[in-house]
């Protein structure tokens, strides 16, 4: 509840920001950075979709991109009802590798796409590690704790397994992004625990860095 209600307050602080003509650009920039990021805790999403579709202009204030996707991101984390629309007009505009890589992200940050990306996170697919590695950076988020709390059983049940098909480099990357960071409750921390007491020979590396994650908890 705390993290809700400082979260809307950030988020009218940097709306405020970036309507100040008197702020420069540089600053306006990283307050954007930090609008998008707050958005889906104040459930409006109208100033988001103005400034994407050019409904709103700001002073000292370039619309690149990389803020264009970064607006469908925060979007997606809403289950925004224009987004299909939205997305699909940025995917023919942005053609890029980086793009698609975007336009992966947006998709994985929707919940209804959760179970989606699990398997093609955890099951044999043809995409790069830079690809899942993006997809697997937006999964976790704290706006959509409630629908995720089922991928904390999840990700141990799965995580040995993987360890003895995967390479060391996209293990470290599973472990740290899928980790349940956002269940912060004793049933995570106990589970953790006792699935590291349980894994003698789980690889160090994935013993590391989920003992980093659970120090986090603690």
């Amino acid at each position: 509840e705390n993290f809700n209600t400082y979260s809307k307050k950030f988020y009218e602080l940097a709306l405020s920001q970036l309507l100040d003509k008197r702020v420069g650009k540089e600053h306006k920039n990283a307050w954007f950075d930090f609008l998008a990021c707050v958005s889906p805790y104040s459930k409006d999403a109208k100033i988001l979709k103005d400034i994407l579709l050019g409904k709103k202009k700001l002073s000292n204030f370039e619309l690149d991109q990389d803020k264009r996707w970064e607006i469908l991101i925060s979007l997606a984390i809403q289950n925004d009802k224009d987004l299909p629309t939205l997305l699909k007009k940025e995917i023919k505009k942005d053609k890029s590798d980086l793009g698609k890589k975007s336009a992966a992200k947006v998709n994985a940050s929707m919940s209804a796409n959760k179970e989606k990306f699990w398997i093609l996170f955890t099951e044999k697919n043809n995409f790069s590690l830079d690809y899942l590695r993006e997809s697997m950076s937006v999964f976790q988020n704290r706006h959509q704790k409630i629908a995720l709390e089922i991928y904390t059983n999840k990700f141990f049940s799965v995580i040995e397994r993987l360890s003895n098909k995967k390479d060391i480099r996209y293990m470290e990357i599973f472990a740290k992004l899928l980790f349940p960071a956002i269940q912060v409750n004793e049933e995570t921390i106990k589970k953790t625990q006792e699935f590291l007491n349980s894994k003698p020979k789980l690889p160090k590396n994935i013993h590391r860095d989920i003992v980093e994650n659970l120090d986090n908890l603690i």
